[in-house]
């Protein structure tokens, strides 16, 4: 994972992933998500949020290359006494598109077909998100009606309307970064992770100089924090990484997560490497049974591949 550079996000296919595994750690958290609310949503929609009712439900993604490119979370909540959700959808992209929006309608029809085929007679309330931190700000409304090509206003009101909450990083200036110190790190993370490390150090510097040394030294997410800032820098080494977002409040943490994050990767790249050359025997091994016209059924159960792994040999 670290060498003695961190990789580059360009010719990075891994990139879309780290994105995502970080926006998902933190917002799968039932606290980060209501100061996530709290801070983005309408005043007039926050106002009537039972927060004490929300609970995370399983995401409905299935296609594999949606997972990819998207990262989504889901909550059931009562808002005014009535149940609802919201699915924020995260949009990582480097340059901005009309994708997500895209993806959200499919979501809340794929949904309301299910409420369908479950019999229910009315369907499921779903306040749709879009969180979007791409490279370039967001030029396709906030509402799926913005995507028709249709100027008149009238022929637009009777066309399918869907309005999205946007979330648009872009726009959000550090100086009003609010909330907690973990969320204030997180968006200030997320809306600037393109940038080289001294620029985030110095911004992560002047953020945590709003907060006490102590509530600094122990921010709940320090160990995700750092992890997303090394595995997504561009050709930058982890030493420097390391010296330009390390602070006198938190060094030693800094150092000490480093250190762990790298045995952790090296873990990782060992158990790949016996993983790796396990199934490189196993296809061996598949390979010599195959041309001994042994049966699929003995092959599979003797190697573990699949019907298709076998014919392909």
């Amino acid at each position: 994972m670290m060498n003695e550079t961190v990789s580059n996000e360009k010719h990075d296919t891994g990139a879309n992933e780290r994105h995502n595994n970080y926006f998902t750690k933190i917002f799968t958290d039932i606290l980060m998500l209501i100061e996530l609310i709290k801070s983005f949503f309408p005043k007039d929609l926050s106002d009537i949020i039972d927060y004490s009712t929300i609970e995370l439900c399983p995401t409905e993604f299935t296609d594999e290359e949606l997972k990819k490119r998207y990262a989504d979370v889901m909550i059931k909540l009562k808002i005014e006494g009535e149940d609802a959700y919201i699915h924020i959808m995260f949009e990582h992209k480097s340059t901005d598109d009309e994708g997500g929006i895209d993806q959200l309608r499919g979501y809340n029809c794929a949904q309301w077909d299910k409420d369908k085929k479950d019999g229910k007679k009315k369907r499921t309330p779903i306040i749709n998100v879009l969180f979007y931190h791409g490279d370039g700000a967001w030029k396709y409304g906030h509402n799926f009606s913005d995507l028709y090509d249709v100027k008149s206003p009238t022929l637009k009101k009777y066309l399918m309307s869907l309005p999205i909450i946007l979330i648009d990083l872009n726009g959000v200036s550090q100086a009003n970064i609010n909330g907690s110190i973990d969320l204030a790190t997180a968006i200030l993370l997320l809306a600037n992770i393109r940038k080289n490390s001294k620029y985030i150090g110095k911004a992560l510097d002047k953020l945590w100089s709003k907060y006490s040394k102590s509530e600094v030294a122990n921010i709940r997410f320090m160990k995700s924090h750092v992890t997303y800032i090394l595995n997504t820098r561009k050709s930058e080494t982890v030493e420097d990484v390391t010296r330009n977002i390390k602070k006198p409040h938190t060094g030693v943490k800094v150092m000490t997560l480093v250190d762990e994050i790298k045995k952790e990767g090296i873990r990782e790249g060992i158990s790949k490497g016996i993983s790796k050359g396990r199934k490189e025997r196993e296809v061996e091994i598949a390979r010599i049974l195959k041309q001994n016209n042994t049966s699929y059924d003995l092959i599979i159960t003797s190697t573990g591949l699949t019907y298709d792994e076998i014919e392909k040999l």
